[in-house]
């Protein structure tokens, strides 16, 4: 009777693999990408069999059933525990009388000759989800009958639980924890499923958990009847643990019997966070918050600590076994409402072993899809408490792999929110923000991707490395984000570069600034040479004295000056307090007058580095408006400022034969040199 009843329960939990496969976001209705990592093709190549309940590959022959996947996912090697897992997440407690049989299944093939591997292949797969990671990539299972020998102490082995730890615990009969007056019905099971994770990124010491998908905060507790509570953390819903503890009936009559006494069938229908209840565990961590710096040290605020129940369990078996043999961690809690948590290692490095999960999960924190207001959408849960520490409403997906989930859960709210993607800075996170976009806009959604982390991997580094840039961002987000930059001005005109001689005689310059550089009594002496051969109107903008000398020049020489040179040339006398208004009324009464074909110079070669720098700054402004000419004569402790604002810079010198010797940049970005003859007069 016993066995049939296995059997039956069993042939259930197979047939729950659409199910399951749906609650990863894949269409059982069509092909999909194989989920062995082995099959490097990335084709459409796997089908679900309902004939057979599993799911096939026709590129590479792989077949899973719904507990290969589940051990996959689960990091469960061997088939007991596997089953117990299916069983927890569609029906409810293993019953004892399971137990036993199991049992006996591991004692069986613990006796069986191992195979001889040199001469065999062995069948190995491997969990891949939407992105693989490293962690999955190191950790390959083998089927049931292939090799489920269990270690002497594995859950279903000989090692006992440490009852002056955790007290006698008295195993329950198969059924005691069924909801009352509940019949199971397999065509009314809930379709939940577990959803795969993205693992974490190795590189980063803030990687998030990549979990499966897990239960609101703040859920109703569980109506089934709470599971029984020890002093060590963690451990009174660890299935694996409480099987240890239990004895293998006497005989399988008894079991019947209670089964009888139940008067109910066997398949009950369970919600699947009715399965869990942690309450119990999840206060008293909270309780021992204060004992780890674990949360401050990431940045969160006590009010987020608080509001979202964090704790610590400083004894916690990270491989669900209290043994000899067991490795304990001092973990973080982070739990999802009663029904899930989970374990974060807050001593090791590794960052393939820092996490670990119970229960059942959703998006977290998905309670405020039901509330008004701006919701970000993190990867990672303790993306989202960063945010929340600021002040913003977060959700998690808690993995790259639940999309799915939130958009479902987006579909199911009355509520309309605008959504900011921010999720990690790296492949995976890039490749999902992409991916939920797409389906955002398609559903019609109202979002913005953004990146708030920038230069970090996530939201939880930036909180932790630059505080202060993450809060501004945040507070000024929606004004930034309506930011628009200039793009390629089409209308600019190209600018004319002076490259030889007889550009410099002819003034052949842009409406725009230009610069020369040297010792102050050569730039006048080629300024008025300059003047002297051009038919252009010019102005020489200086201080007094600097206007006395150019005067001198140009009368020593007026024999040899052209009758119109006078009447070309215009003075504008400034002092450092009025250059700009100054030139603005002058150059600006020019061109009202008609002359356009204006070059202006100005003199700086009076002014400090400093005075001259920030002169040369508003001239180009205010020369945006003028669009002159205007050629700027500067020391050459300025030069570095002309050049940083002028379109040319042209270093000017004089030979010892009286001659200008120019060296410029040209158009191309080349070195140019030339020589100008002075005709304005023979020496110097």
């Amino acid at each position: 009777m016993l066995e049939q009843e296995f059997e039956s329960k069993k042939k259930f939990l197979l047939s729950k693999l659409p199910d399951y496969l749906k609650a990863k976001g894949i269409n059982t209705e069509a092909s999909f990408s194989c989920l062995n990592p082995n099959d490097t093709s990335h084709l459409p190549s796997m089908k679900y069999d309902a004939a057979t309940n599993t799911v096939k590959c026709f590129n590479c022959n792989t077949c899973y059933n719904i507990f290969d996947l589940i051990g996959l996912d689960n990091n469960l090697s061997s088939f007991s525990q596997q089953f117990a897992k299916a069983y927890e997440l569609y029906v409810g407690k293993l019953p004892i009388g399971f137990v036993s049989i199991l049992s006996k299944l591991n004692s069986e093939k613990e006796n069986t000759p191992a195979p001889d591997i040199k001469n065999s292949k062995p069948y190995i797969k491997e969990p891949v989800f939407e992105i693989a990671d490293e962690h999955q990539k190191q950790n390959t299972f083998i089927p049931f009958g292939q090799n489920d020998a269990i270690k002497s102490d594995d859950v279903f082995g000989s090692s006992k639980i440490d009852e002056s730890r955790f007290g006698h615990i008295e195993p329950e009969p198969f059924g005691a924890g069924l909801l009352n007056g509940e019949h199971f019905n397999p065509s009314n099971m809930s379709a939940s499923g577990v959803t795969p994770q993205r693992a974490v990124n190795s590189i980063s010491p803030f990687d998030e958990a990549r979990l499966h998908p897990f239960n609101a905060r703040g859920s109703t507790a569980s109506n089934t009847p709470n599971q029984p509570t020890f002093s060590g953390f963690g451990q009174a819903q660890n299935i694996a643990a409480s099987l240890q503890s239990q004895k293998p009936a006497a005989d399988n009559i008894q079991v019947t019997q209670k089964l009888n006494e139940i008067e109910q069938s066997p398949f009950q229908t369970f919600s699947r966070e009715d399965t869990y209840d942690y309450s119990a565990y999840i206060r008293k961590c909270c309780e021992m918050a204060g004992a780890t710096g674990y949360f401050k040290e990431r940045g969160l605020s006590d009010e987020v600590i608080v509001k979202f129940r964090l704790g610590f369990d400083d004894n916690y078996y990270a491989d669900g076994e209290n043994s000899p043999d067991s490795v304990i961690w001092k973990a973080a809690i982070i739990p999802y409402g009663t029904h899930g948590y989970v374990a974060r290692n807050t001593v090791s490095a590794d960052a393939r072993n820092r996490f670990r999960k119970k229960g059942f999960f959703n998006i977290y924190n998905n309670e405020i899809l039901d509330q008004e207001g701006t919701v970000f959408i993190t990867e990672g849960e303790m993306d989202a408490l960063s945010l929340e520490t600021l002040g913003m409403h977060a959700v998690a997906l808690g993995g790259v792999g639940n999309i799915q989930q939130l958009m479902d859960k987006i579909r199911s709210v009355s509520v309309k929110h605008h959504y900011y993607i921010c999720l990690d800075n790296d492949a995976a996170g890039e490749e999902a923000a992409n991916k939920l976009g797409a389906l955002m806009f398609q559903a019609g959604l109202s979002f913005n991707r953004i990146n708030l982390a920038h230069p970090y991997k996530d939201l939880n580094e930036a909180l932790c490395r630059d505080r202060d840039t993450l809060s501004q961002r945040l507070s000024s987000l929606e004004k930034m984000l309506t930011v628009k930059l200039d793009g390629l001005k089409s209308t600019v005109p190209a600018y004319r570069y002076i490259n030889s001689s007889d550009d410099l005689t002819a003034m052949r310059f842009s409406p725009s600034l230009y610069s020369l550089c040297g010792h102050p009594m050569v730039l006048r002496r080629i300024c008025a040479s300059l003047m002297k051969n051009s038919s252009k109107k010019c102005i020489y903008a200086a201080l007094n004295c600097q206007r006395n000398a150019l005067e001198s020049i140009i009368n020593s020489s007026n024999s040899n000056a052209s009758a119109s040179f006078g009447d070309n040339l215009r003075f504008i006398e400034y002092t450092k307090e009025n250059l700009i208004s100054q030139l603005i009324t002058g150059v600006g009464s020019m061109i009202i007058q008609g002359n356009t074909e204006l070059v202006t110079f100005v003199d700086l070669t009076a002014l400090t580095e400093q005075e001259a720098a920030g002169l040369i700054r508003k001239i180009e402004d205010e020369n945006q408006v003028l669009k002159v000419s205007m050629i700027l004569l500067c020391n050459q402790s300025a030069r570095e400022a002309a050049e940083g604002i002028c379109i040319q810079n042209l270093n000017v010198d004089i030979s010892e034969g009286g001659e200008f010797t120019v060296k410029t940049i040209n158009e191309q970005g080349r070195p140019a040199f030339f020589v100008k003859t002075s005709n304005f007069y023979t020496c110097v």
